[in-house]
């Protein structure tokens, strides 16, 4: 899912009504932004932060105690790792000696026991069915810097008005039956930088005056299959794949608010299931504690680069309550199945 980080709409708690957030939009997209989303302008007269880091060196790690089941997640775990394709990562993790398809089948195997060890309840076993690989992380002493991302709405309607006059392409999924190409249909969005939006956060819900909603994806190589309407109403930066169900990362399945991650997989692969001390912020930005739960490695993103995760928290204003304050820091471990024990006759 590509997309840059709305680090500067979490920070100012920006509530995501549909309304708020096309004028927040106008007012931002397309300014000069470094590769946090902030304001270059701003940067030039801003002192330099500094960062506080909390080591996890003397907290003792808590067994995973999932309030869910994993087992939908697991499941897409494993279809991302059955997939075979060489992983292209220069993985980080301590204590660590695997080829690339070693990790792979490594990380398989670990995904399916995890989903026994979910199925059968007893979280006491965990360490010992599962051992843990610390990430580096970028000062090499384990921190990972944690951000937050959720999906957004726009208003828009199917005709276009004085309010609503700026076109939003949809390629559907039938074609059409002379050209064999994608129908598409136009909607029109009231903000001009909603297409900017869509595109670099990767997909958005778009609602419509009855209150239905749809999804539409960035989807680039699908255009060039689309019966684009004619005239300038379509240019490759407005045209979007609608489709159905929910938010897909970039390895292709749904995201799941609070477990998936966005990740730079040169570093950490896709398919990881992770150990994290998940930074707990409160309502005024705050740190609070460490909560140590599974997530999962099933995206990525443009401003996602190196020992840096992006979490998932979901849709709507519940999911932008929660995203808006992560900024923070904690510590990662690969979670690899144990070797099984050799029975001897």
């Amino acid at each position: 899912m590509k997309r840059i980080l709305f680090s500067t709409l979490l920070v100012l708690g920006l509530q995501n009504s549909p309304e708020k957030f096309d004028e927040f939009i106008a007012s931002t997209i397309g300014n000069k932004v470094d590769d946090e989303g902030k304001s270059d302008e701003k940067i030039e007269t801003k002192k330099k932060e500094t960062y506080s880091f909390f080591s996890l060196e003397n907290e003792s790690i808590s067994i995973p105690n999932p309030k869910t089941s994993l087992i939908p997640i697991l499941n897409r775990q494993i279809t991302i790792l059955k997939r075979k394709k060489p992983f292209k990562t220069k993985h980080k993790f301590t204590g660590l000696k695997l080829s690339q398809e070693e990790l792979r089948k490594k990380m398989l195997k670990t995904a399916q026991k995890l989903k026994i060890w979910n199925q059968e309840g007893d979280f006491s076993t965990f360490f010992e069915e599962f051992d843990l690989f610390k990430i580096n992380g970028f000062d090499q002493k384990g921190n990972i810097e944690f951000t937050a991302y959720y999906t957004p709405i726009f208003t828009v309607q199917h005709s276009e008005d004085e309010v609503y006059r700026y076109p939003i392409v949809k390629i559907e999924s039938a074609k059409d039956t002379i050209t064999n190409k994608r129908i598409t249909t136009t909607i029109w969005a009231k903000n001009e930088k909603t297409a900017a939006s869509v595109r670099m956060q990767g997909s958005a819900f778009v609602q419509y005056p009855d209150g239905s909603q749809e999804l539409i994806s960035y989807q680039p190589q699908v255009i060039q299959h689309a019966a684009l309407p004619a005239g300038d109403t379509a240019t490759h930066r407005n045209v979007f794949l609608a489709y159905t169900g929910f938010p897909k990362g970039s390895t292709g399945v749904p995201l799941t608010p609070e477990y998936s991650i966005a990740v730079d997989p040169r570093y950490i692969p896709y398919g990881s299931c992770l150990l994290s001390g998940v930074p707990i912020i409160d309502s005024r930005g705050k740190f609070i504690r460490h909560e140590y739960k599974l997530l999962f490695a099933q995206d990525t993103g443009s401003f996602i680069k190196g020992m840096h995760i992006d979490y998932y928290c979901g849709t709507g204003d519940a999911a932008l309550k929660k995203a808006r304050y992560m900024k923070h820091y904690g510590k990662m471990w690969l979670v690899l199945a144990k070797e099984d024990k050799q029975v001897e006759p």
